[in-house]
This record gives structure tokens, sequence and C-alpha cells, in this order.
């Protein structure tokens, strides 16, 4: 298992073939993923966006 430690509290663990967001050493399962309902013809307006900041 792969274990990246960004501070003192955070820690991301590759376990199989998923990351997991471990805070304090517990696992946090909340906020894992972002699920966004685009319209089919509107899809190529979100090809600019770099950063969920940069999403209106």
């Amino acid at each position: 298992m792969k274990i990246f430690k960004v501070n003192k509290y955070l820690s991301l663990k590759l376990e199989g073939n998923k990351t997991n967001i471990y805070v304090q050493g517990k696992l946090f399962r909340q906020c894992k993923f972002l699920l966004l309902s685009i319209q089919v013809d509107k899809v190529s307006s979100f090809d600019i966006i770099d950063s969920i900041d940069e999403a209106e």
C-alpha cells in the first residue's frame, strides 16, 4: 500500500486501485467526488474549465 502524507492531519492511501483520504488516521468517506449533470449539447462549453474554482 502506498501512502502520501499531506500534513500531520491528512494522508492519502492507494488501496487496491482507489485512493482513499484519511483524516487523523480515520477514513474520510464524504465529498470524494463531484457529480455534475450537464446537458449533452452544452458539454463543450465546459472544456475551458481547469479548476472547480473557475466553474460558475
